[in-house]
């Protein structure tokens, strides 16, 4: 499957680009969706119209307050997603809630696919979708009162192999994913509408997403946790729409709970010369403590830029799977999820940004956009820590048959889902015991290697350097 996505991401490369499709209030919905899917196609009309009465509603200069000062994160340098469902009841200034105000600005060719029910289609195939100020910008000084920024609709899949980009004015552009470079085919400012990756909807009945995805596969690690962890992640939860039985949980939090609650916080934690060893061998300050047993996942690090290897306008982030075999539990196959790693929380690179104003004329209608320029800067060769200390095998023995195989691989959850067998698609991770499937959009495998009683704590495998102590 590797090989087979490396080939699709090269022929779309090389071979396909958008057409020249620009349009000013003209309608494009019915016909950029009539060869998908009949089953499939509500969701991208769904979310295009979504899209294009958003970007109208930018227009207002109140809106454009809120999405900046409402996407700010403390002591980060990222914003946050404005989950739609949580922010559509915010009262604006001039009194009007978020709802009303993209409502209002609903054009004749979405009232014509929905009605007066597009809000409620949202909420019913669309709960998860978010508005988002992309990362990129964060070092951008937005003036909100000069620059009305495009919205970018990322579709289920792409729309002539591109991404629908609506301006205020009814203006729209189709603009290729995959160009040479990083965030070389940045275009334009931008405001993000997307499937979420920063949250997810529980069914607390089966505790499933809205794609009936158990959250035991999104946080494998609960799993494993002696504490009860289900009770205060539920409690952490924000009821959806009414439905006592539904909840948007934050998926960070869900990662800080079981971090307070199920992680390793003893003496053999990730400690880069622990008891002043030349080689690192954490296991050996104390070898007749029983919790030497234990193989502890201590965390990892980035060495350069593959989080980014494909370049993709609306990824922001990946879900860091940890994916272990141990040959003396043949029968077990345990995993550990970080979930929603943001690339620009690395501190690993920067992108420098420039947005001048340009004048337009498309079909006798004259209008100003937002042009950006960026140059993509590395800053340095690791990134920052990101701690684990997660215990996984309690099966460690001094000698030469513990052995224990790792893998670590990227996963995306999005729109759609494509089933993957560990077994056969994980290739290089394969155990003839374990059968599993998971469930993601797509995901990229990153490498394979065998532990033993003592591997070097900092250990440096293509591009991550992961901590695993005993």
């Amino acid at each position: 499957m590797l090989f087979r996505h490396y080939i699709f991401y090269l022929v779309l490369f090389f071979t396909f680009s958008c057409q020249g499709d620009d349009s000013i209030l003209e309608s494009h919905i019915s016909s950029w969706t009539e060869d998908i899917p009949s089953q499939a196609r509500e969701l991208y009309q769904i979310r295009l119209a979504f899209g294009k009465s958003l970007a109208a509603a930018l227009k207002e200069k109140e809106l454009r307050d809120y999405i900046k000062q409402k996407s700010k994160m403390p002591d980060k340098q990222i914003f946050q997603e404005l989950l739609y469902s949580l922010i559509k009841d915010d009262v604006l200034p001039s009194g009007k809630t978020i709802q009303r105000l993209i409502k209002q600005n609903e054009d004749e060719e979405v009232k014509a696919l929905f009605g007066e029910t597009l809000t409620d289609r949202v909420a019913e195939f669309d709960p998860m979708v978010t508005i988002k100020l992309p990362d990129l910008f964060y070092n951008y000084d937005w003036d909100t009162s000069d620059i009305i920024p495009f919205v970018g609709v990322m579709t289920p899949s792409l729309i002539d192999y591109c991404y629908v980009f609506y301006y205020y004015n009814g203006y729209s552009e189709l603009i290729k994913e995959f160009e040479e470079g990083f965030f070389s085919n940045i275009k334009y400012f931008y405001v993000m509408l997307k499937y979420s990756t920063d949250y997810t909807l529980i069914d607390v009945d089966n505790m499933a997403n809205e794609k009936n995805i158990s959250l035991f596969e999104l946080f494998p690690q609960f799993e494993y946790c002696s504490e009860d962890i289900l009770d205060p992640i539920v409690k952490s939860g924000i009821q959806y729409n009414g439905e006592s039985n539904k909840l948007i949980l934050n998926k960070f939090n869900c990662f800080q709970i079981w971090k307070d609650l199920c992680s390793y916080k003893g003496e053999f934690a990730f400690d880069p010369s622990p008891c002043g060893l030349t080689i690192p061998c954490p296991r050996n300050c104390d070898p007749d403590n029983p919790l030497n047993k234990n193989l502890i996942l201590s965390g990892f690090d980035v060495r350069n830029d593959l989080f980014i290897l494909v370049n993709n306008l609306f990824n922001e982030s990946a879900n860091v799977s940890f994916d272990f075999f141990s040959n003396l539990k043949p029968n077990e196959y345990k995993r550990f999820v970080v979930p929603s790693v943001r690339y620009f929380d690395l501190d690993k690179f920067k992108v420098d940004i420039s947005v001048n104003k340009r004048n337009t004329v498309f079909k006798n209608t004259k209008f100003v956009v937002p042009i950006v320029s960026t140059k993509y800067i590395p800053t340095q060769d690791h990134s920052k820590w990101i701690s684990i200390n997660a215990p996984m095998f309690d099966d460690v023995t001094n000698n030469d048959v513990s052995l224990y195989s790792v893998c670590v691989n990227l996963l995306f959850y999005s729109d759609l889902i494509n089933p993957i067998e560990i077994s056969t698609d994980y290739f290089y991770c394969l155990n003839p015991f374990y059968t599993g499937v998971i469930h993601s959009t797509s995901y990229r495998p990153i490498f394979h290697d065998l532990y033993s009683w003592c591997t070097n704590s900092d250990v440096i495998i293509d591009n991550f350097g992961i901590g695993i102590t005993y």
